[in-house]
Order: C-alpha cells, then sequence, then structure tokens
C-alpha cells in the first residue's frame, strides 16, 4: 500500500521536473500534435488575428477622426464668435452688395454693375470690395467667398463672349492665365484644362510653323510648298485662328519664293520693290515705313551701296 503512492509520487515529481526542462508533457504533446494535424484549425486563428488587428486599425482611424472634427468644431465656433462681434459691418457690406451689384434701382445701374468684357471686375464691384477692405471683414469666409464669386463671374462672362465664336489664340491664353491669377479660384477646373488641351497642340503647330518660314540670309531656294501645305492642313484640327495661318497662305500663294536682305518669305508684312534691282523687302528689314506717295520711289541699301553683302 505504501509503494502506490510513492510511485505515484515519483510520477508527479517526474512530469514536473520534464515541464521544467522545457520537455513537453504527454497532454501539450497531444494538443501540438492535433494542431500539427489540423491546419484548418491554425488556418482559423490567424484569420482571427488578422479580423482583430483591421477592428484596432479602424478604431485608431475612429480616434483621429473624431480629434480632427473637433478641430473643426472649435474653429467654426471661433469663426462664429468673430462674425457675431463684426455682425452690423457684415449687415451693411451685404445690404451694399444686394443694392450695387445684385438688385440695382435702375437699368443704368444694372448695367454699370456687370463685369467688364475684359474680364475685369464692373466699378460697383471694385467699389464694395474695397469697402470690405476698409470694414476689416475681408477676410471673413462669406466676405470671401462672395469676392471670389465676383471674379468668378467675370472671368464667366469673358470665357462666353471669347468662346462665342472662333477664338483667337492670344484670347485663349489669355483667359487661362486670368484663370490661374491669385484673385480668384474657379470651383471648377474642368473648363480650363478643356481650354488648355486645344492650346497645347496648338502651340505645338506653331513652333512647327515658325521652324518651317525661318528666314536664311543669302538663301534663294524656296520653301518646300507641300510642306507648308501640310502644316496648313493641320491647322484645321485647332479650333483657334492663329497668325501663322495667314503667313503659310501668303507665302504658298507667292510659290515659297524668298524675299528680302533675311531671306524670308512674304508672310503677309508690309513689303516695297525697290525700282532699281526691283527685289521685294520688308519694310521692318530696311527700316522703311509706309508714307502714301513716298512708296512711289524707292531705292534699296543694295543699289544706294549703303549695305554691302559680304
Amino acid at each position: 500500500k505504501n509503494k502506490i503512492p510513492e510511485t505515484m509520487q515519483s510520477c508527479k515529481v517526474s512530469n514536473i521536473a520534464a515541464s521544467d526542462n522545457g520537455t513537453p508533457l504527454d497532454g501539450e504533446k497531444e494538443h501540438a500534435s492535433s494542431q500539427e494535424s489540423n491546419p484548418k484549425s491554425t488556418d482559423m486563428t490567424h484569420e482571427t488575428q488578422e479580423k482583430l488587428n483591421k477592428a484596432l486599425a479602424t478604431l485608431e482611424n475612429c480616434h483621429r477622426r473624431m480629434d480632427q472634427l473637433g478641430e473643426i468644431f472649435n474653429e467654426r465656433k471661433s469663426r462664429e464668435a468673430r462674425e457675431d462681434i463684426m455682425r452690423e459691418s457684415l449687415r451693411r457690406w451685404f445690404i451694399l452688395v444686394r443694392t450695387m451689384v445684385l438688385v440695382p434701382k435702375s437699368i443704368e445701374q444694372a448695367k454699370s454693375s456687370q463685369p467688364l468684357k475684359d474680364g475685369s471686375l464692373s466699378p460697383p464691384m471694385d467699389q464694395v470690395v474695397t469697402e470690405a477692405t476698409k470694414l476689416g471683414i475681408r477676410h471673413l469666409p462669406d466676405v470671401s467667398l462672395t469676392i471670389n464669386a465676383f471674379g468668378c463671374m467675370a472671368w464667366s462672362l469673358r470665357a462666353l463672349h471669347v468662346l462665342s465664336r472662333k477664338p483667337k489664340i492670344e484670347e485663349v491664353r489669355s483667359l487661362v492665365s486670368q484663370s490661374e491669377g491669385a484673385f480668384f479660384k474657379l470651383p471648377e477646373t474642368k473648363c480650363v484644362r478643356m481650354l488648355q488641351s486645344p492650346l497645347s497642340r496648338a502651340t505645338l503647330w506653331q513652333a512647327k510653323v515658325v521652324k518651317a518660314l525661318k528666314p536664311i540670309p543669302g538663301e534663294k531656294k524656296p520653301y518646300e510648298v507641300s510642306v507648308l501645305s501640310g502644316l496648313l492642313g493641320g491647322a484645321r484640327d485647332i479650333p483657334y485662328t492663329m497668325p501663322e495661318e495667314s503667313q503659310l497662305w501668303s507665302t504658298i500663294e507667292d510659290e515659297g519664293n524668298r524675299h528680302c536682305l533675311c531671306g524670308g518669305p512674304s508672310d503677309g508684312r508690309f513689303m516695297i520693290s525697290c525700282d532699281k534691282c526691283e527685289v521685294w523687302y520688308h519694310g521692318d528689314c530696311v527700316d522703311f515705313k509706309a508714307q502714301g506717295d513716298a512708296q512711289s520711289n524707292w531705292i534699296c541699301p543694295l543699289c544706294t551701296g549703303a549695305l554691302t553683302l559680304k
């Protein structure tokens, strides 16, 4: 009888010693072997851990968003407090906007309050903007939005006027440049991008024409008319009017001939013919300005000896 407890006690001690030494016990061996033989259970454990990590990340984002909303709330509360202090100045200013710009009393005042054709503000608009600065309320959100709306209105009316016909490329460049200014900010830039896309193609086309019509002093060989005709055909895909088109037309009609000291084309600029050698010169190349009957008798610098070619 005494040996049985001693045997059980010795087994217990051996198990404890094995556990302390890092050797897995029989039950632990069975649990480990069951996990190894059941990979599905391991996958479920990893999946649960991933879900937990995602939940913790979502919770952290929520806390961060709550902090941001708290800052927005405090800023808005502070802004409303400042507006309450200036409410009398705000009331006076918006009454001025209504009577001078939005709802003028007469037709004459309504016409004078409209933005100018060049996209600048009308005198009444300028007056209310100046008044906002004097009252010290221009920095307030509602006032800033109203002034920005004036700029957007002026730009939009100018764009409507320019685009009601085939616009000149200089007008489109001016529109795009004005939209990128610091005075106002358009709420939607898609309209500007629609102008910029063909404007980029037009700029590349202009560079090709300038290169094709480049003057070469002393050169007598005519321009390649076929090349110039191809360039002229490319202008049809560009919805803007460009001065280089008329230059190409004039050069093609002149069969690509070169003239003047510069060796350039007859591109539509003022030209004058020498009464002695009958060579045509650009007025700006020989510093000659048309003055009525003075054109009837003119001798070029080469024939007078004032200039010699090297």
